[in-house]
């Protein structure tokens, strides 16, 4: 049967979260999404690289529509089909979604995207389309009361459990009408002999109507973040990363003084090469901290604000 009533319905409450697949361009992997029902984007992906092209339009269940200017546009509908949930994903869980809904069909219409010269552009007339919903999680009332009883961890060990460290690092600029932004996450935990560091790199602009984010983002065990001694006057930190990044950076941070970011460490983006990720014109900040009960020293731009505000880069 059909979807048609229950998607319908359910397009009213709840994360609505569509993707359409297309076919592949120059090397990039080319999707179209919705966030809700009026926000929409074509994401063109490639390796740790893409670039994402977001609108103001209209998605429900049965249609999406989008006009990207001079980029392009979408016209597309489809008849989507419940499928079924496996419940091997809930395994030994008592917290369960009380609505998650998956949905597939395929789409019919205009997709005709020229893009970007540097990037690329897609044509298609059919393909596959993924629709996904979700309500607040249920759970069982032993697991309210286990969670009304836990505590925040500090500083140190309990219970035998290995102590983390959360280090974050941000360098943000704004010039001619774009935003450019470097952050890294790391975590690294006693006994495990290394560190676990998150990057992401993005130029943020517009065009018209068209929202525009170049990134690119990757996760490493290298030590592409080293950081001086915790609570040493100057806080330094030296930064190399990985293609698509080329060169390095450091910087430095005492009280009463303006902090030193500096170096040549660049990032390659789609239609964007050698994008400068140092200078004057950056605001920086090092946030360090020690288990999740832990209150953090920042440096910096990140002064004054908790490890738990800082993170919210790598959303």
């Amino acid at each position: 049967m059909l979807v048609s009533a229950s998607a319908t319905a359910a397009d009213s409450k709840g994360d609505f979260h569509l993707q359409v697949s297309l076919p592949d361009s120059n090397g990039y992997s080319m999707s179209v999404w919705a966030e809700g029902h009026h926000q929409v984007g074509l994401l063109a992906q490639k390796g740790s690289t893409g670039v994402s092209y977001t609108v103001k339009g209209r998605a429900s269940s049965r249609r999406l529509d989008a006009d990207f200017g001079t980029l392009g546009r979408v016209h597309i509908r489809f008849h989507l089909e419940p499928e079924p949930l496996s419940p091997s994903l809930f395994r030994g869980k008592s917290c369960k979604p009380a609505r998650l809904m998956f949905f597939g069909g395929r789409f019919h219409g205009e997709v005709d995207f020229a893009g970007e010269p540097e990037v690329a552009g897609v044509t298609a007339h059919s393909g596959r389309v993924a629709l996904v919903r979700y309500r607040k999680q249920v759970c069982k009332r032993g697991d309210r009361r286990r969670a009304a009883t836990v505590r925040p961890r500090s500083g140190g060990t309990q219970g035998g459990e290995p102590l983390r460290e959360v280090d974050f690092f941000t360098a943000e600029a704004q010039p001619e009408d774009r935003t450019i932004s470097l952050g890294l996450i790391r975590v690294a935990e006693s006994g495990t002999g290394g560190a676990r560091t998150l990057y992401r790199a993005s130029v943020t602009e517009t065009a018209g109507r068209v929202g525009i984010v170049r990134s690119a983002v990757g996760r490493t065990s290298r030590e592409v973040l080293r950081l001086g001694k915790r609570g040493a006057k100057p806080a330094t930190a030296m930064i190399a990363l990985p293609a698509p990044f080329s060169g390095s950076a450091s910087y430095s941070a005492e009280p009463g003084v303006s902090p030193i970011w500096s170096g040549d460490l660049t990032v390659s983006l789609p239609a964007a090469v050698a994008v400068p990720l140092t200078g004057a014109d950056f605001s920086s900040g090092l946030c360090r901290s020690f288990s999740s009960g832990d209150p953090g020293e920042c440096t910096g731009s990140l002064a004054g604000r908790s490890p738990s505000e800082v993170g919210e880069f790598g959303r």
